[in-house]
């Protein structure tokens, strides 16, 4: 038997059948935000609409029915290949939506099992759980955002105010609508996430005479401090910095050995190209690597582990 332990209500079971009914339910919306968030993946760096037109195949532009667009399922039914053209279509859709689904399911474990696992507490009215049901949407929201910065950052090397900036709102907005969050930490994890790397870009500046690091980033950590606090900057930046260099030497021994290029550094002088900056002016050529994944990786991290977890274990580390 499987179960999943949480506090204040009987641990999750597979043979259990409300147990059962809340694991459906937290995988299938999840996966179905994650189907969501491989449109904002594919759209916003092509400046489309998230809106319309209708997804479609991108080697024959044939419509996809609704049936082939259920998560994973439609995957697993097309074999991975379109039905009009038989393209293949990425692994990157059933990933995404199969990440988020299980990503639901773990915060739901910790935000709404404990409840939900208790019908005693919620059977006179459901509106008990409408709380802890919201805040469950709103951590699975910042997954979603989270995820689809990294892939995007990753790929095309900037951070979408689309996302950013709309999800700090919206992390800002669950301190004064969810009760159990606490809307002062929220406000002063934004300010203190965008001030931090303002003071690294400033200081680059002096030093390099050059950005250290884009104002993409300093939204992205607004955007995380709005929905973790500012408790959790510390420690998002720190994770971020080590498994930031981590990557970069792996990357960068990887070219060494193997001659070829990589897929997470590249030189400034490309980095300027890319965006159609000029590079007539004599400029030392360093390497650079998008730090966006990284800071969201940290702040998964953070999410799962929890504040208090960390802070607890530094305080017994001898």
């Amino acid at each position: 038997m499987i179960t999943l332990m949480t506090e204040g209500a009987p641990p999750l079971s597979l043979s259990d059948p409300l147990s059962l009914s809340f694991l459906f339910f937290t995988f299938a919306f999840g996966a179905s935000l994650g189907s969501f968030t491989n449109v904002l993946i594919f759209r916003i760096p092509m400046d489309m609409s998230i809106a319309w037109p209708p997804s479609a195949c991108r080697s024959c532009r044939r419509p996809i029915r609704w049936y082939e667009n259920i998560p994973i399922f439609g995957y697993l039914a097309l074999r991975g290949r379109c039905a009009g053209c038989n393209a293949s279509i990425s692994l990157q859709y059933p990933f995404v939506e199969l990440i988020v689904g299980v990503w639901s399911i773990a915060i739901g474990s910790q935000v709404l099992w404990p409840v939900y696992g208790q019908p005693d507490q919620w059977a006179s009215g459901l509106v008990v759980l409408v709380p802890y049901a919201i805040k469950w949407l709103w951590l699975t929201l910042f997954t979603c955002a989270l995820i689809a910065i990294a892939l995007i950052d990753l790929r095309y090397t900037f951070v979408p105010d689309e996302i950013s900036i709309t999800l700090t709102w919206i992390g800002l907005a669950g301190g004064f609508f969810i009760p159990i969050n606490d809307p002062l930490e929220l406000f002063f994890g934004a300010l203190a996430g965008y001030a931090v790397i303002c003071m690294v870009r400033w200081l680059g500046y002096l030093y390099y005479r050059r950005e250290a690091m884009g104002l993409g980033d300093a939204k992205l950590l607004a955007m995380i401090g709005a929905f973790l606090g500012w408790r959790a900057l510390p420690w998002v930046l720190f994770g971020a910095a080590v498994q930031g260099i981590i990557a970069a030497v792996i990357a960068i021994g990887y070219t060494r050995i193997t001659g070829r290029s990589n897929l997470l550094t590249m030189t400034s002088e490309e980095l300027a190209q890319r965006f159609g900056e000029d590079t007539s002016q004599e400029q030392e050529v360093m390497l650079v690597m998008p730090f966006g994944p990284f800071l969201c990786i940290a702040a998964f991290e953070v999410m799962m582990i929890g504040i208090d977890s960390l802070t607890t274990w530094v305080m017994v580390t001898p």
